[in-house]
């Protein structure tokens, strides 16, 4: 058995109050005391502690209706940041987060698909613009995730099958965590795309330890899968790479190609179809022929998921969701009903920027956990 350390028990019930307060409007010593269990001389203690770092702030007098007053405490959103950048092929997201997961800045640029160039370039001086013109000092900022198309596979220190950024074979992580850490002197993670897009919808929604499969379509296609609160990785870092997936048995694939169902409705294939796509979607003219052509794939893409991790929400998003909006979802859903007797809810996305949210979450999550470590 191992000794008993009291700092242990400590940092336990620092973290405890310091979840606790960060997860409702308003609270005060009294009410955190009830509720934890924890006596009131060390809910005194630990409130002192917080508030001294800034991590929780006052906020007033309560109301009572008798005696004196209740002094309450609320979380403070704003004692560190982080950025997150998504490069989903077109576009390069970045934002500035605070650990309440609120976008303070955020900046959108249209790049070409060039990997090495956008990662280790364009993204740093952009990053260095975003945070002067934040003037939040450098050190409150803990760290800078990037959410990166293909597979992030942090076992063999690589990203693959990201062809649509020029990524044929693979491309060493370390180069670009090593690239972006000198640079700007911080701490660099690294995740896939959508999966960042999904944990950042599964904080706007509030979900708790549930399912939720989050389908991105864009420059590329593919998807999120969250099941009991846990985001899926897969052996090989490729669950969820649904543009992968194969309507054609004569379709041949390639590391230097994009996938079977990927090459049938991503961006560059429906620009390639519709001569007039731009034009349509910019003036919401005739969009219903390309609705009626995308919504057959991606009904019958959710009912082989759905087979597969028998989850009850789907979330739709992505640059194309967003241009085609609800009359895709009306439609997408008529064709399921159609496909399968389930009952799943198909949805919008409901987080403006989950990419920027899901994967700058990741440095918060770890930053938040070191700081109650002894």
């Amino acid at each position: 058995m191992k000794p008993y350390i009291a700092s242990n028990l400590r940092d336990m019930n620092r973290k405890t109050v310091f979840d606790l307060i960060a997860n409702v409007s308003e609270i005060s010593r009294s009410e955190i005391s009830q509720i934890t269990g924890i006596s009131a001389p060390t809910v005194l203690k630990i409130t002192n502690y917080l508030c001294e770092n800034g991590f929780i702030i006052n906020a007033g007098e309560g109301q009572s209706p008798l005696g004196r007053k209740p002094q309450m405490l609320k979380f403070n959103p704003n004692f560190a940041y982080s950025i997150g950048v998504e490069y989903e092929g077109d576009y390069l997201k970045m934002g500035i987060v605070n650990v309440g997961s609120e976008i303070i800045l955020k900046k959108i640029i249209h790049v070409k698909s060039d990997f090495e160039n956008v990662v280790t370039h364009i993204l740093i001086d952009n990053v260095k613009s975003l945070i002067v013109e934040s003037g939040i000092p450098k050190d409150k900022i803990h760290g800078i995730a990037l959410g990166l198309p293909g597979a992030v596979d942090l076992d063999n220190d690589e990203i693959r099958l990201g062809p649509l950024v020029g990524v044929c074979n693979t491309y060493p992580l370390h180069k670009i965590i090593e690239t972006i850490k000198d640079a700007l002197n911080i701490s660099v993670y690294v995740c896939n795309d959508v999966n960042a897009a999904s944990i950042g919808e599964y904080i706007t929604r509030n979900l708790k330890n549930e399912d939720l499969v989050y389908i991105s379509l864009g420059t590329g296609l593919g998807s999120g899968i969250i099941l009991d609160g846990n985001l899926r990785f897969g052996k090989h870092f490729i669950a969820g790479e649904i543009g992968y997936l194969v309507y054609d048995n004569n379709f041949k694939t390639s590391e230097c190609l994009p996938g079977s169902l990927e090459s049938l409705i991503n961006l560059n294939a429906l620009t390639s179809k519709f001569k007039d796509f731009e034009n349509r979607i910019k003036n919401r003219t005739n969009i219903k022929e390309i609705i009626d052509y995308i919504a057959p794939y991606l009904a019958t893409t959710i009912l082989n998921i759905i087979s597969i991790v028998d989850v009850n929400q789907v979330v739709l998003g992505g640059i194309i969701i967003d241009m085609l909006g609800k009359e895709l979802l009306i439609e997408v859903s008529e064709q399921f009903k159609k496909l399968s007797a389930l009952d799943v809810n198909i949805d919008l996305r409901k987080c403006d920027e989950p990419g920027i949210i899901g994967i700058s979450h990741l440095i918060t999550n770890d930053y938040i956990k070191n700081i109650f470590l002894s």
